[in-house]
């Protein structure tokens, strides 16, 4: 659980560091794929520490995985607003 815990806050930096790069790179295309990766990873590691019980109750997990599909929501959104400025 410890190590769990660990990597979560680990990846949870790493992205706010992509999202930074990104939001500061000319090309942000190719940033924001990498945050998406980086953003898959955190899904499936806030479901692996789900299985190992590792969050108290239920609700911190529903917490957890909201914050992120909302996070992965935004970076979707930036991804399309990027295609439709490349189309335009």
């Amino acid at each position: 659980k410890y190590t769990l815990g660990t990597e979560l806050r680990n990846k949870s930096r790493d992205i706010v560091s992509l999202i930074v790069k990104a939001n500061a790179a000319q090309d942000k295309r190719a940033q924001l794929v990498q945050v998406r990766e980086a953003l898959d990873e955190l899904l499936i590691l806030v479901r692996i520490a789900k299985e190992a019980k590792a969050f108290k109750n239920f609700k911190s997990f529903q917490f957890a995985i909201e914050q992120v599909v909302s996070v992965c929501r935004q970076n979707e959104g930036w991804l399309r607003s990027l295609k439709k400025q490349v189309s335009v």
